[in-house]
């Protein structure tokens, strides 16, 4: 299960207690949460066993070198052609993987449908 710190999360947690598995192997980049639920992780899931540094796996060759960029929202033709520029020069000039993440599902679902790329989000009540 990938990003099992949200595990203790209300839907979450109802699907953990209806699937029934013999075992459950749980991976996040980050065993926090702002609430007080990261402790409830210990009985739905288990004790962490392992943990690595991220660094030492991009030395290994484990996972990619990865370098990030924040651009602060705003909804203006100059925010979004740099947003463009950036995903453009990424995939095109340099052949990388680009994931734009947002706080904004609005600006989101814009960005994806002036650009012509997929979009995923998952909704909360």
């Amino acid at each position: 299960m990938d990003e099992v710190h949200v595990v203790p999360a209300h839907m979450f947690r109802k699907v953990i207690s209806l699937s029934k598995s013999h075992y459950t192997l749980g991976l996040t980049a980050m065993l926090v949460k702002e609430d007080e639920r990261i402790t409830d992780l210990n009985f739905l899931i288990g004790p962490k066993l392992y943990e690595a540094n991220w660094l030492d796996l991009v030395k290994g060759g484990f996972i990619a070198n990865v370098q990030c960029a924040e651009a602060l929202y705003m909804m203006n033709p100059n925010k979004f052609k740099a947003c463009e520029f950036l995903i453009r020069f990424h995939e095109q000039k340099r052949g990388d993987k680009i994931i734009v993440f947002a706080n904004n599902l609005f600006a989101l679902t814009e960005y994806a449908m002036k650009l012509r790329k997929p979009m995923i989000y998952g909704a909360t009540r």
